[in-house]
């Protein structure tokens, strides 16, 4: 499902992705995840909140990462070496990569 472009889903796959049917993890401080097939869709904190300290998006002029270059849509965004999630807090998109440097969280795999 991962391999396809975003208006090549049907219907079901979309709504099946949208919701995380690819899997999840649980992250906790100094973990960093690379899902085997598919990206991760949605970072849900946990605790205090989660500090990313490393955040690779699938498509640096889509989404947001921890790399300089990584501004988000068309470069309108901007960028920070570390992102914090406040606790109870869900962001979306997609990214190959993730490396938790405080607390903890759930990646949704889409």
């Amino acid at each position: 499902m991962a391999s396809k472009g975003i208006y090549q889903y049907t219907v079901q796959e979309s709504n099946n992705a949208g919701l995380g049917q690819g899997g999840s993890v649980f992250l906790d401080a100094g973990d960093t995840f690379t899902p085997d097939n598919g990206v991760i869709i949605a970072i849900q904190a946990f605790g205090n909140g989660v500090t990313i300290s490393g955040l690779v998006p699938e498509n640096s002029d889509k989404h947001i990462g921890t790399a300089t270059t990584d501004l988000g849509y068309e470069g309108k965004g901007s960028t920070s070496t570390t992102y914090t999630i406040d606790a109870n807090s869900t962001i979306f998109g997609r990214f190959t990569s993730i490396t938790i440097s405080s607390d903890s969280c759930i990646c949704y795999i889409g």
